[in-house]
């Protein structure tokens, strides 16, 4: 038993050992080594955390562009005056008194609280196609929203001619869900004679009437 707890005690002492003097230069290089260890693992997360960031953005701010199929239907007789009239009309929308298109989406921005709104959009070709004697013609109209706009649940027409037209109806294409229908089949009055835009609601939405844009207002708050 002596001998064995001779044994223990040398060998404690070989663990405990004497303190070592470090020179106070070896300890400086050593704190140097670990901050240059340090740096480029805190650099690299800095770099992934800003690239994550730029990613998230890119997705919120997606535009996209949707194209709007609008179908006129011509009369099967015009009066002379009429005739002038739409010979007017053609000259005049190469100059801005055209006919203007806006949807509305079905989503309410949740900072005005209100439906969303594109940006206002003409028919194309108007006055190229007003000397076609077809009972029905297809005019387009191209709109750019963003991924958040939502579906659109309905139209405003602004007829800024001096002549009504029959309007019969629109289709949106370009929206995920596919193409959205518009039916309207009723006379877009000049804005002169009916200075409110006038409303068409989707098909999608239950609604097959035209309203002023108050009603629309009301409507979509309501959602």
């Amino acid at each position: 038993m002596l001998m064995s707890q001779r044994i223990g005690m040398v060998r404690r002492n070989q663990f405990l050992g004497s303190p070592v003097w470090v020179p106070p230069q070896q300890i400086r290089r050593q704190e140097q080594l670990k901050r240059a260890v340090r740096a480029p693992v805190a650099a690299i997360s800095e770099d992934i955390i800003k690239a994550n960031s730029k990613t998230a953005a890119a997705e919120k701010a997606v535009n996209f562009k949707v194209r709007a199929v609008v179908t006129v239907r011509n009369k099967h007789k015009e009066d002379l005056k009429e005739t002038i009239v739409k010979q007017m009309d053609a000259f005049t929308d190469k100059i801005g008194r055209n006919v203007v298109l806006e949807l509305i989406s079905g989503d309410v921005d949740p900072k005005s609280k209100e439906p969303k709104r594109s940006k206002p959009a003409a028919l194309r070709d108007w006055s190229k196609k007003s000397n076609l004697k077809a009972e029905r013609v297809h005019y387009t109209a191209e709109f750019t929203v963003d991924s958040n706009f939502g579906v659109p649940g309905a139209i405003t027409v602004s007829n800024k001619h001096q002549q009504e037209f029959f309007l019969e109806s629109i289709t949106i294409e370009g929206f995920a869900c596919g193409p959205v229908h518009f039916p309207c089949n009723s006379w877009i009055q000049s804005k002169k004679d009916h200075p409110g835009k006038r409303i068409i609601f989707s098909n999608k939405l239950g609604f097959d009437f035209l309203a002023n844009d108050e009603a629309l207002e009301e409507q979509f708050r309501a959602c």
